[in-house]
């Protein structure tokens, strides 16, 4: 089956377009600066030895889909490729407690997602838009949804349950969802993140957990609007908010090698977290097995993975320096020889997740629309 994964973004939209049956992408490609005084169209298809680059005016994200959708279509028309899209995979955040998992894409889920809008300000918007226009492009295709929030779904409930009022947890299913769990697999059993995606660890411009009354004593000295507070706690806070420099952990790393201290206290805050929530699941869970990092950071900072495992010995994990300083691609173990508990760096690829998902769902129910 062939699935497009748009992944959007504010002025962008990334796409891939895989062959489910034996995993190959067959084209993938971005178009940057939408909107902008003039947008780039980089892309690339099986067989060809390098990606494309090219200069386009795209006013807005309708003109985007539309220049995607045709140019797969041409795509689709030569003799490799054997038919166009065959369906369209959204990574899709936040539906709510009645959509957690793999959903075609119909009115009610729409209207579930535009109830949690103001919850995934930087998501749900935006991915609601482009929905209803590769509808619109795309009429007949199935368009599925495959929610951040569905490997959370066995979070007990003294993990999800919030410390307010029953009326609020009943009315307006006030409770932990979790996010970024497309990739992940086996069970959930607790999560940093909670009712919406700003919350969890420090992120790059978003606030993570915060006490609710620093809202409130901001909004009243500050006479700030709600919608002013939402704007600094997800674009102005976060590691850029500690730092005052960055919210791009690459740029800490090297402000805090040259002596910028606003930047190395945001990676000490940034790591003390990570340590914090890895000592409460080692509590919770009754000990480690193994510690996955993942991710921009994850995958890529040794930095980061050796500051969070230094100290943490008692729990039985123990890396391996040289083996996690080491330049490397794909899944491999960083701990030591022997180290009751195994840590290692995965690398994720969400689109190829979402793409087994899509097609799973439509081949136990092809028939329906």
């Amino acid at each position: 089956m062939r699935v497009l994964i748009p992944n959007l973004g504010s002025t962008s939209l990334k796409y891939q377009l895989l062959e489910t049956r034996n995993e190959e992408v067959l084209a993938r490609g971005k178009i940057d600066r939408i909107g902008g005084a003039e947008s780039l169209i980089t892309a690339w298809e099986a067989g060809s030895a390098e990606e494309s680059r090219a200069p386009a005016h795209v006013p807005d994200h309708r003109a985007a889909i539309k220049i995607l959708t045709e140019r797969l279509a041409c795509l689709s028309a030569g003799a490799n490729q054997g038919g166009g899209i065959e369906a369209v995979g959204f990574k899709a955040v936040h539906g709510g407690p009645r959509y957690c998992g793999t959903f075609r894409v119909d009115d009610d889920l729409l209207a579930a997602m535009q109830d949690f809008a103001a919850v995934a300000p930087a998501h749900n918007p935006i991915y609601i838009q482009a929905m209803q226009i590769f509808r619109e492009l795309l009429r007949g295709v199935p368009m599925v949804a495959v929610f951040e929030t569905g490997f959370h779904a066995t979070l007990p409930e003294r993990a999800y349950a919030y410390g307010v009022p029953q009326e609020w947890r009943e009315k307006y299913d006030i409770r932990r969802y979790g996010f970024h769990g497309a990739s992940h697999r086996c069970k959930s059993m607790d999560t940093s993140m909670g009712f919406s995606p700003q919350s969890g660890l420090e992120q790059s411009s978003r606030a993570g957990d915060l006490d609710p009354f620093v809202v409130l004593h901001l909004m009243a000295k500050e006479n700030l609007s709600i919608s002013d507070v939402g704007k600094i706690l997800c674009k102005r806070s976060g590691l850029l908010g500690i730092s005052g420099v960055s919210n791009d952990l690459r740029d800490l790393e090297e402000a805090a090698s040259q002596g910028q201290r606003g930047a190395a206290v945001a990676i000490e805050v940034f790591v003390y977290e990570v340590k914090k929530y890895l000592g409460a699941y080692a509590a919770a869970l009754g000990g480690l097995d193994a510690v996955a990092f993942a991710g921009g950071i994850g995958e890529n900072s040794w930095r980061i993975r050796e500051q969070v495992c230094k100290g943490l010995e008692f729990l039985g994990l123990r890396l391996d320096e040289e083996v996690n300083r080491k330049p490397a691609r794909g899944d491999y173990i960083i701990s030591s020889p022997g180290c009751p508990v195994t840590a290692l760096v995965v690398h994720i690829n969400e689109e190829l997740i979402v793409a087994r998902e899509v097609a799973k769902l439509l081949e136990a129910s092809p028939a329906a629309q």
